[in-house]
């Protein structure tokens, strides 16, 4: 699995993708569509129609990377926009913000409509 920083930002499009887009592709979608840049550092995620394949776009230093996963059964939960990122993207599509343990337990297959984050320090 991916080893991230608690500072990177991740990005979830909210609209089905065409999972036979590659780098450019992606690339594009992330500028044109969600308005977003995609040289900023943060992670990009896209779901397919089916739910059932994953694409995380990053720029890594010096080039794109991109993580792919397919399911051989069952699909990714429906993700629950709960940051979105301005009002809506360009496209009339909400984007949101993850968390690192958000996508992690996305990624996991966790549904997190009915996960609640218990406070564990208060002032």
């Amino acid at each position: 699995m991916l080893g991230l920083p608690p500072s990177v930002s991740i990005y979830l499009c909210d609209a089905p993708v065409d999972m036979r887009c590659g780098f450019d592709g992606l690339a594009a979608i992330v500028r044109n569509t969600l308005g977003l840049d995609p040289l900023s550092g943060g992670l990009f995620l896209f779901l397919g129609r089916r739910r059932d394949r994953v694409k995380i776009l990053f720029w890594d230093r010096d080039g794109y990377a991109l993580y792919s996963k397919r399911l051989e059964k069952g699909r990714f939960p429906r993700p629950v926009v709960t940051r979105p990122v301005g009002d809506t993207a360009v496209s009339g599509h909400p984007v949101c913000m993850l968390a690192a343990y958000e996508m992690t337990l996305l990624l996991e297959g966790i549904d997190l409509a009915g996960a609640k984050k218990r406070k564990r320090f208060t002032l």
